[in-house]
C-alpha cells in the first residue's frame, strides 16, 4: 500500500492540475460527455476502485489523443506557411512552434496521467 500513497500524492495534485489546465483550455462544451474541471477533480478525488481509476485512464488517453491531433494540426499549418517564403510568416512558425511543443508536452502529460491511473486500477482490482 505504501507505493499505492505516493503514487496518489503525486497523481492527484498533478491530475488536477492538467484537468485544470488542458480540460478548461481545450475542450469543446458542446461535446455530451464534456466535464468541467471542477468534476474531472471530484472524480479524481472520489476514484477508489479500478472502475474509477480505468474511467480516468480513459479520460486522459482520449484527452493524449486531442493533444496530438492538434499539434498534428499545427505542423501542418506551419508547412503550408513555410512553403509560401513570405516573411510575414516568421511570427506564424514562432506561433506554430510554440503551440506544437505545448500541445506535445499536455500530450506527454496526459499519456503519463493514463498509465499512472491504469496502475492505480490494476492495483485496486487485487
Amino acid at each position: 500500500m505504501k507505493v499505492i500513497d505516493r503514487i496518489c500524492r503525486f497523481v492527484i495534485p498533478v491530475s488536477l492540475l492538467l484537468a485544470a489546465l488542458t480540460t478548461q483550455a481545450m475542450a469543446d462544451p458542446d461535446r455530451a460527455d464534456h466535464k468541467t474541471p471542477e468534476q474531472l477533480a471530484a472524480e479524481i478525488e472520489s476514484a477508489s476502485d479500478a472502475a474509477a481509476h480505468e474511467a480516468l485512464a480513459a479520460h486522459f488517453r482520449e484527452e493524449a489523443a486531442e493533444n496530438a491531433e492538434r499539434a498534428a494540426e499545427h505542423e501542418k499549418m506551419m508547412k503550408r506557411l513555410s512553403r509560401t517564403g513570405a516573411k510575414h510568416n516568421t511570427p506564424w512558425e514562432s506561433h506554430c512552434k510554440r503551440l506544437i511543443s505545448s500541445y506535445r508536452a499536455a500530450e506527454a502529460e496526459a499519456r503519463g496521467l493514463a498509465e499512472i491511473h491504469d496502475k492505480l486500477a490494476k492495483e485496486a482490482a487485487k
